[in-house]
């Protein structure tokens, strides 16, 4: 916390990618709020995903304990539903005693998980384009990239209520449960695998919000603007 304060003490500004992030930094005596700059991450033009199943799940992070895989892992073992499968894309080197964690509830699903490790490139792209839906379970989170790459294809996310999540899916094409919360996350994951009109009004507001996102030219400006006044 010493050396937290001292680094932002010593900024003129301070650049964050939320309004949660801005706040929380506010909240704990961090940084000025008038000196603090907003800058989302940018959207990635993007074509619509074209999953081949409505059970096509996919989770995207680094494998560890604030990105929330054990609540999912957990919420899926619940699932009265056995039509889906769920991808999970991230490094396992950062945290190896939670990635082992993580691979041993992946094995009890009866093969429906699949630890994809890290991926970019086309690679990424494939997952996006057959995913129905993005899983963020995180405890904490800023904001989201992933969250924001399955906007910009229309993908509708089902994520826990923290941090900035909230605010990156402001617009619809999201739903939210309570953080940690293995039971919540089933419940919400059992309605969107059996309720055909809820999945078709995600993706609906989903496929609307697209045009709604902010560029990379929008938050490079933002940018920009923050260092020129500095």
């Amino acid at each position: 916390i010493d050396a937290e304060r001292r680094a932002f003490a010593s900024a003129h500004d301070v650049i964050v990618t939320s309004d949660w992030t801005a706040d929380e930094l506010a909240r704990r005596g961090l940084a000025n709020p008038d000196r603090t700059v907003v800058a989302v991450p940018g959207a990635r033009p993007a074509e619509p995903s074209t999953p081949a199943a409505e059970g096509e799940l996919l989770c995207i992070g680094v494998i560890a304990p604030h990105k929330g895989q054990d609540t999912l892992l957990a919420a899926l073992a619940r699932v009265a539903a056995d039509d889906w499968t769920c991808t999970i894309v991230g490094s396992t080197e950062v945290f190896p005693e939670f990635a082992a964690r993580i691979a041993r509830q992946a094995a009890a699903l009866a093969g429906r998980v699949r630890l994809a490790g890290v991926l970019d490139g086309p690679a990424l792209a494939d997952e996006y384009r057959r995913c129905a839906l993005l899983i963020a379970p995180s405890r904490v989170e800023s904001s989201g990239m992933a969250i924001v790459d399955a906007r910009a294809r229309g993908i509708p996310v089902l994520a826990a209520e923290t941090g900035g999540i909230p605010d990156a899916l402001a617009g619809g094409g999201g739903l939210l449960v309570r953080a940690g919360d293995p039971a919540a996350l089933a419940e919400a994951l059992d309605a969107w695998l059996s309720d055909a009109s809820l999945r078709a009004r995600l993706r609906r507001e989903a496929l609307a919000a697209r045009a709604t996102l902010p560029t990379w030219r929008d938050t490079v400006s933002r940018v920009a603007a923050a260092l020129e006044a500095a």
